[in-house]
């Protein structure tokens, strides 16, 4: 990460002085209204945050995919020194109305600047490193606005003491100082970005592929991930507008600085989330988070409209923050990985072009129930419970359209997180594995455990071709069906053949182990032919693989001898998984063998 030091520093500070803005807005509206009226032009200036992010959605991503991103990253950095000017300038003339619409400017910056700024990951850690990437730009997205919030808010409030603005024009003219400091952010922002490490930047000369929805909706996983994010980011939304009416109402709570250290609870819990992603997910993508996240979220909204002190309500926004983090940051990274290099910026623009949608139509129901309070007696409090409801919905709905992906991917993290108590494993060649093509996984069998380590480190998950005797016990066979394991034995080889073969065209990860069985000597065995059946006109590409670390395991076949010989004790056992480069489908069982043992540092001969 030592790389992207200056690119996260630009991260952060295009998120300070965009929030520091937005915050000194936000407080003022906070001071001068109240009631409806504060939730209505709180979520205006929400709602003009979000739509250049989707007005401007296609030629946002075209330019990121036609312009090196760390061009496009300069330019706008250099575009938000331009905006602070304008916004100190209304500040010290006291033009409101103007300062208020210049976060319109500060959102089209940001609308251009965005696609660039995710598709510049992709291109300096690859794909392996995508989900901790994510997770460290999500971390230091959320300290920014952390330390935003609170500096600007207590600055905001310092600048206030011995003062009574009257009006909105009067309370902008006091903190005017604060344009300043806006201004030498984001001078400093683009000396910085001046200096970002050029990217593997490949020119994409003609764009094809249609209009940008198009191109997200072609693949259910990026269009799912991007229906989460938009949700989870809808609800936020209201949760800000709302929030600051009902602590006023309900707690009687005046100072701005509380207001947005309740709310940055909720950004701290991001941060946590995101770190814990990052530890979690070491070389692969946890899609198990997401489900767990997602619950979290709905559990912490469900219980606000009942709390009755700022240290519950503090606590239970912290909570959502933390959920939060476990389901934006795998979402962000499933996006990435699936996304064609030649689409990327255009899928990211979309990606935001939909997220702000769904803001903005979450923005516009707050406004309308509010607006609605004005000749009914409807309370803050309403707008967390319907949220609360759609979040218990989006939840229940996801499970009924995808139940077997849901169980599986719990399933799968529940091992990642048991078998990292007793296995150090380390994946090398994991971006071998393509990311949507089908791909055969061939490789040694040396363990009873050699299922759970592929699937461990793999980003996708895996249809394992397995020994029927074993898939016939009752015990395990509903187990097995879950995750759609390919049965085969001796008498009944063809049908399970061609199942794996249909698999492969369909652009599944299937798994087999040439050798037929388990090691009885931890060496390399014969391979059978049976592969060449599957990937015989299937399209599908051949991915060697080795396990090493596992031989004298409990779950190996070793002897005694050679048990006590491998025994780690307490300590982890050291296991490493390899993945060589992809092979043509034509390979015969003994070139691949021989690209097998190649990947081992096992000498048997």
């Amino acid at each position: 990460m030592g790389k992207l030091t200056p690119y996260l520093w630009v991260l952060f500070l295009n998120a300070f002085v965009d929030l520091g803005h937005k915050i000194t807005i936000q407080n003022s509206v906070f001071k001068v209204y109240d009631g409806e009226m504060q939730i209505v032009l709180t979520a205006l200036v929400n709602a003009l945050i979000l739509i250049p992010f989707i007005l401007l959605v296609t030629p946002a991503g075209i330019i990121s995919d036609r312009l090196p991103k760390v061009e496009v990253m300069r330019r706008s950095a250099g575009v938000a020194v331009i905006i602070a000017l304008l916004i100190t300038l209304s500040y010290y003339q006291g033009w409101f109305e103007a300062a208020f619409f210049m976060t319109l400017l500060l959102a089209i910056q940001s609308a251009f600047f965005s696609p660039a700024k995710y598709g510049y990951i992709r291109e300096h850690v690859g794909m392996r490193g995508l989900t901790s990437a994510n997770g460290v730009v999500q971390a230091v997205t959320i300290i920014a606005i952390l330390l935003g919030m609170f500096f600007f808010s207590f600055l905001f409030e310092l600048m206030l003491t011995n003062s009574s603005p009257d009006g909105g024009s009067a309370y902008l003219q006091t903190i005017a100082p604060l344009g300043w400091l806006l201004v030498a952010l984001s001078l400093v922002e683009w000396r910085i970005a001046r200096y970002l490490p050029e990217g593997e930047y490949k020119v994409v000369p003609e764009i094809h592929g249609g209009h940008t929805l198009g191109l997200i909706r072609e693949h259910s996983v990026i269009w799912y991930s991007i229906l989460g994010l938009s949700l989870f980011w809808g609800i936020s939304q209201v949760s800000i507008a709302a929030f600051p009416a009902f602590a006023k109402e309900t707690l009687q709570v005046t100072n701005t600085l509380v207001i947005q250290g309740v709310l940055a609870s909720a950004g701290g819990g991001i941060l946590l989330g995101s770190l814990m992603v990052t530890w979690l997910s070491r070389g692969y993508i946890e899609t198990g988070l997401i489900p767990v996240g997602a619950v979290g979220v709905a559990i912490a909204l469900s219980a606000v409209p009942g709390a009755e002190s700022l240290h519950s309500l503090t606590l239970l926004f912290f909570l959502m923050g933390v959920s939060g983090g476990l389901l934006i940051v795998p979402l962000n990274a499933l996006i990435q990985f699936y996304a064609k290099s030649s689409r990327l910026g255009r899928i990211l623009a979309g990606n935001n072009w939909v997220q702000n949608i769904v803001m903005l139509l979450f923005l516009g129901v707050t406004m309308g129930v509010a607006l609605l309070s004005f000749e009914t007696t409807v309370n803050p409090a309403t707008l967390f419970w319907g949220i609360a409801m759609v979040a218990w919905a989006a939840i229940g709905v996801a499970f009924i359209r995808r139940p077997r992906e849901t169980i599986t991917s719990l399933i799968r993290m529940l091992v990642r997180v048991l078998f990292r108590c007793r296995y150090r494993i380390d994946a090398v060649g994991v971006t071998n594995i393509p990311s949507q093509k089908g791909a055969l996984l061939l490789g040694n069998h040396i363990s009873w455990l050699d299922w759970a380590m592929l699937q461990a480190v793999s980003p996708r998950p895996i249809r394992f071709v397995m020994e029927y005797s074993i898939y016939q016990k009752p015990s395990l066979k509903w187990f097995l069906d879950l995750f759609e394991v390919i049965p085969i034995s001796a008498e009944r080889s063809r049908q399970p053949l061609e199942e794996a073969k249909r698999c492969l065209q369909s652009g599944d990860l299937v798994c087999l182990f040439p050798e037929g069985a388990i090691s009885h000597d931890g060496c390399l065995g014969k391979f059978r032919r049976g592969f060449e059946m599957i990937v015989d006109d299937s399209g599908a590409v051949i991915v060697p693989f080795y396990i090493e670390g596992l031989w004298g395991s409990r779950f190996s076949r070793a002897d005694m001898d050679e048990r006590s010989l491998y025994a780690t004790g307490w300590r982890r056992r050291e296991v490493q998984v390899l993945f060589g480069e992809p092979v043509s489908s034509t390979v015969k069982a003994d070139e691949l063998r021989l690209l097998v043992a190649a990947l081992s540092s096992r000498d048997c001969d």
